[in-house]
């Protein structure tokens, strides 16, 4: 086939990108499906585990690849096959036919992500799929930077807004270890706070005004880096609205809010 050399001769893709995260951080990243498939934009499938399937479908452009999982070592690398099952590649980089590598080492700045992938069957393949892993690491970073210490952003601002919500003090406060910084930043038109207990007492304060009043995500919750913007709603006893408006949360290292601020419309 004209332009295709010997895989062995292609050189393979080496991308690396430094992340503001810690390597725990960004190996869920590479192996939670909801999470890899935020800095992929793509649709995925996958369990992390050794001789497991890989399927990552990139609908957008009727792409489908598969592969399967070569090697785990947690936190620090995988290896998994990649190849085109359905596509415009699918004859010349069939499932099983190149190898993918990420490997993570502690940086000063969080984690330096290495990426990969051998056995392209052309330059020009080798070029191509270059372009495309050094875009997908930029995405990766930016994702990683807004991943809290467990769950998905949105379980995060669920978290808080259910901390708003919950009269008993002892659980409010299990919640809002959950989801914001020992001596993390409230502010909103009302409140300037500091510290867990702070906003604890402000919360209590604001339920025994507006008793039965809770606060909801309305919608997805959107990222930027290390900060995440969620509309929310206030409802009343009886489910009836009584207010809109929306929350920036950023995150810091520990992966909790170090400061929320609220916008009421």
């Amino acid at each position: 086939m004209a332009g295709v050399r010997d895989r062995s001769t292609v050189a393979d893709v080496e991308v690396s990108v430094d992340v503001a995260a810690r390597p725990g951080t960004v190996w869920r990243c590479l192996t939670e499906p909801p999470l890899l498939a935020k800095w992929l934009a793509a649709r995925v499938d996958l369990e992390a585990r050794v001789g497991a399937p890989l399927v990552v479908h990139f609908e957008r452009h009727g792409r489908r690849v598969e592969g399967s999982i070569v090697e785990i070592v947690p936190r620090r690398r995988i290896v998994f096959t990649w190849g085109v099952a359905q596509g415009a590649e699918a004859a010349t980089i069939p499932p099983g036919s190149s190898r993918v590598t990420i490997a993570l080492d502690p940086a000063p700045l969080g984690t330096r992500v290495t990426l990969f992938h051998a056995g392209l069957p052309s330059e020009e393949e080798r070029a191509n799929h270059e372009g495309g892993w050094r875009d997908y690491a930029r995405s990766l970073a930016g994702v990683a930077q807004g991943v809290p210490a467990s769950g998905t952003p949105e379980s995060l601002v669920d978290t808080w807004f259910a901390a708003c919500a919950e009269p008993d003090a002892e659980r409010r406060s299990a919640l809002l270890a959950a989801c914001f910084d020992p001596d993390g930043a409230f502010r909103d038109a009302r409140a300037d706070l500091r510290g867990r207990e702070s906003v604890s007492s402000w919360i209590a304060q604001c339920q025994s005004l507006l008793p039965g009043v809770r606060m909801e995500r309305d919608g997805e919750v959107l990222q930027a880096r290390g900060s995440l913007l969620a509309r929310w709603r206030t409802v009343g006893p009886d489910g009836s609205p009584v207010a809109t408006g929306f929350s920036r949360l950023r995150l810091g290292p520990l992966g909790l809010a170090r400061s929320i601020e609220g916008f009421g419309a």
